[in-house]
């Protein structure tokens, strides 16, 4: 009685379809494997240069916020600058550099938001 045959895990299915896509002779260097998960974020505004200041706008919240472009130099070297109401007087949150580095936090009650410094 034949024994039964062992189910592939996922990356060794993708591993046996390279080798067999590959020409003969050919080397297949797989390095890393990752599954593609949708990020959990949701466009809700936009930032823009105004004179300046970096400006942001919200779907969420009708008011306007802004950074002095002067400050985005020292969040980028990791300190929290403050974010005004597009008056350029009254406080609103802070921005910061992301944990990992690739983004900036704006946290600006009661929302909480990212973007990527690509789209900077």
């Amino acid at each position: 009685m034949p024994s039964p045959r062992r189910r592939l895990t996922r990356t060794e299915a993708i591993l046996r379809a390279l080798k067999v896509l590959a020409a003969p002779g050919q080397v297949v260097e797989v390095r890393a494997i990752t599954e593609h998960v949708d990020p959990p974020f949701e466009k809700v505004g936009r930032l823009y240069i105004e004179g300046e200041d970096l400006v942001i706008r919200s779907d969420l919240d009708h008011r306007g916020f802004s950074i002095p472009l002067l400050d985005i130099p020292a969040v980028l070297d990791g300190d929290t600058e403050l974010i005004f109401l597009l008056d350029g007087k009254t406080e609103a949150g802070t921005v910061r550099l992301s944990i990992s580095g690739r983004a900036m936090n704006f946290a600006i009650e009661p929302f909480f938001y990212t973007t990527p410094l690509l789209a900077i």
